[in-house]
C-alpha cells in the first residue's frame, strides 16, 4: 500500500538525533529479509524529490533496534490515518494535503531513546539548529544505489537502469491528446503486442508514454491494463562498463528475468533506435536489439518505444526487429488542441515550480496565445526538423516567463512577451515581427492618444 511520508534531513549532535523538514513524499513500505548487514525496516520512495531512495522509518521498535545512520528519514503512515491526524478537512487531493503539511509541521524536531519524534519550538534551540543545519554536505551527492532496493536482488538492476513512471506525474501530461492514447492504449491490451511511436521531435511522444502512466496510476483505463506498470529504460547507464564479454547479456538478461516474473510489467524506451547496434565492440559483437528479440517475439516482453521519422529508417534496416512492433504515427497537433495544452500546461508550471507571476490578459489571453501558436507553425519555422510543436510553443512560454519573473513582474507584461518574441530566433524575423505588430494592436487601449497631424487655420496661408 502507498504510504504518505514526511521526509527529514537528520544530524547527530552530542548524542541527540536532530530532524528537519525537508519534503512529503509517496512511497511504499517493506521489511528486508535478513540478508542486508542490518535487518530493518525501510521504506522505497517512488516519486519527489528523493524518488528510487530507500529510507529509514523512524520507529525504532519496527526497526528492531537497529542503528541508523542514513542522513534522511522517513516517518509514513496509511493516506486515511494522516488525513485523520492533521484534522484536513480539505478534498482528496494530494497537492492540498502537500500544501496543508508543509504549512502546519514543525521545521524541527528530535527522537528520544525510545525511538519516538517530539517537535521542536524553543526559539533558541531553532536558532542553533539553524547553524547546525546549514552545512549542507551532508545531503550531497547522497548515494544509496549500494544499497539493497528488495528482498528480490533481480529488482536493483530494474532500480539501476528504469525508472518507474506510474507514480512520477501528479498531473496528466497527455493532456488533450485523448485520440493517441487511446491507439497506444488499445496496442497493449494484449501482452505479446509491443508498439512503436514515430515522430518528429517535439512533437509529444514521450508525453504520451508519460500520460499513459498517468492515466494507469489513477485507474483511467480498462479494467485489463490497470495494474501495468510501465518502466523507462536507461539505455546509456545499462551500456555504460560493458567492456568485458558477457557483462551487457547478463545486465540485459537480469532485467528481463524480472519482467518475466511480472507480467504487468511494460518496458519504455525512448529514441529507441540507439539500442540497434548499442553495445556492440570488439569483445561485444551483440548489441541490446539483438538481445530483446528472442523475448519480443516469444511474447515474454512488451515493449514501447519512440522514434522520429528519420531515425525510424535506422530500425528498418533491421527487419527482424522493426517487424515485432506496432506502428503508431504522431503528428503535431492542430492549434484548437495546441490552445488546450498550452493554456492546461500554464497553471502546471508556475504550480510545479512555485512560481506566483500569472499570465492572464483577461479576455484577450486565448488572442494571444493563438498569435504565439500562430508564429510557431511549421512554415514560419528556420528550421523545420528542429523542434515541433507542443515543444516549441511551450519553450516560448517559458522564456516569456522567465523574463516576467527576472523582471519582478506580478502579471506577464506586454513587453515580456515582446522581448522574447523579438529574439526567439527558431522563428523567421518577419513573422516575429508581424506577431509584435499584432500584439502590440490587441492590446491597445482606447485610452492611447493616437498622433495626428496638427491641425491649422486655413487663413494663416494667407498672412
Amino acid at each position: 500500500m502507498l504510504r504518505l511520508l514526511l521526509i527529514f534531513e537528520k544530524k547527530v549532535f552530542k548524542g541527540t538525533s536532530y530532524l528537519k523538514y525537508h519534503s512529503f513524499e509517496i512511497g511504499n513500505f517493506y521489511l528486508t529479509d535478513g540478508k542486508t548487514d542490518e535487518d530493518i525496516a525501510r521504506f522505497q520512495v517512488f516519486s519527489g524529490d528523493l524518488a528510487g531512495m530507500n529510507l529509514h522509518t523512524l520507529n525504532y521498535s519496527t526497526s528492531r533496534g537497529a542503528k541508523v545512520d542514513d542522513p534522511f528519514v522517513a516517518m509514513g503512515e496509511d493516506i486515511s490515518d494522516i488525513y485523520s491526524q492533521l484534522q484536513y478537512k480539505g478534498k482528496y487531493d494530494f497537492k492540498e494535503i502537500q500544501k496543508y503539511i508543509n504549512n502546519n509541521i514543525k521545521k524541527y524536531g528530535y527522537i528520544d531513546e525510545n525511538g519516538s519524534v517530539h517537535s521542536i519550538k524553543d526559539q533558541e534551540i531553532i536558532k542553533k539548529l539553524d547553524i547546525l543545519f546549514k552545512d549542507k554536505d551532508i545531503n550531497k551527492n547522497y548515494n544509496v544505489s549500494n544499497k539493497p532496493i528488495s528482498s528480490d536482488d533481480n529488482i536493483s538492476y530494474i532500480k539501476r537502469y528504469g525508472t518507474i513512471l506510474n507514480d512520477k506525474f501528479k498531473s496528466n501530461p497527455s493532456i488533450s491528446r485523448e485520440e493517441e492514447l487511446e491507439e497506444l492504449i488499445k496496442s497493449i491490451i494484449f501482452k505479446d503486442t509491443s508498439c512503436i511511436l514515430v515522430g518528429k521531435p517535439g512533437v509529444g511522444k514521450t508525453s504520451l508514454i508519460n500520460g499513459l502512466a498517468y492515466n494507469i496510476n489513477i485507474g483511467n483505463v480498462p479494467d485489463i491494463i490497470k495494474d501495468k506498470i510501465i518502466i523507462q529504460l536507461n539505455a546509456s547507464s545499462l551500456i555504460s562498463g560493458c567492456s568485458y564479454v558477457g557483462t551487457l547479456e547478463e545486465r540485459v538478461e537480469s532485467i528481463i528475468k524480472e519482467f518475466q516474473k511480472n507480467d504487468n510489467y511494460i518496458l519504455f524506451i525512448d529514441e529507441i533506435h540507439n539500442i540497434i547496434g548499442a553495445g556492440e565492440s570488439s569483445k561485444n559483437n551483440l548489441d541490446v536489439a539483438a538481445i530483446l528479440k528472442p523475448y519480443i517475439e516469444n511474447g515474454n516482453l512488451q515493449i514501447i518505444g519512440t522514434t522520429t521519422d528519420e531515425e525510424y529508417e535506422i530500425l528498418k534496416e533491421d527487419k527482424a526487429f522493426e517487424s515485432r512492433f506496432n506502428l503508431i504515427k504522431i503528428k503535431e497537433p492542430n492549434e484548437v488542441i495546441l490552445l488546450k495544452i498550452v493554456k492546461n500546461s500554464l497553471h502546471e508550471f508556475c504550480s510545479a515550480n512555485n512560481i506566483n507571476t500569472l499570465f492572464d490578459f483577461g479576455e484577450k489571453t486565448d488572442d494571444i496565445i493563438k498569435l504565439l501558436i500562430s508564429m510557431t507553425e511549421k512554415d514560419h519555422r528556420k528550421y523545420n526538423n528542429y523542434t515541433n510543436n507542443p515543444r516549441l510553443i511551450l519553450q516560448l512560454i517559458r522564456l516569456i516567463f522567465a523574463e516576467a519573473i527576472y523582471s519582478g513582474h506580478e502579471y506577464v507584461t506586454l513587453e515580456d512577451i515582446i522581448k522574447e518574441v523579438s529574439k526567439f530566433d527558431k522563428i523567421q524575423e518577419k513573422y516575429r515581427n508581424s506577431t509584435i505588430f499584432q500584439l502590440q494592436s490587441l492590446l491597445r487601449t482606447n485610452k492611447e492618444i493616437k498622433k495626428l497631424g496638427k491641425i491649422i487655420n486655413f487663413e494663416d496661408f494667407n498672412n
